[in-house]
């Protein structure tokens, strides 16, 4: 489903529209829809490796803080150990 939106264009979103074909690999025939939209998507796709990277920072920020998964490494890694596969 397709919804049109308007947008107020200053010059610096009128200055990004103009370097959008070769900062997002668009033909030069490219409207300023189509600009605008890879515009919003790569933004979208930004937030969102963004967000889950301060998820996984968080996530490794609480494992490093609980015993119990260290515990859990390092028994890991001396079974590892002791088959050969690293050295302990």
């Amino acid at each position: 489903m397709t919804k049109r939106l308007s947008v107020t264009v200053d010059d610096v979103l009128q200055s990004a529209l103009k370097e959008a074909p070769r900062r997002l690999k668009l033909p030069r025939s490219a409207s300023q829809s189509e600009r605008l939209r890879e515009y919003a998507l790569l933004g979208y796709k930004r937030l969102l490796e963004e967000e889950l990277d301060r998820k996984r920072l968080e996530t490794y920020t609480q494992w490093a803080d609980d015993p119990e998964i260290l515990d859990f490494a390092h028994a890991g890694s001396r079974r590892a150990a002791k088959r050969g596969l690293f050295e302990d």
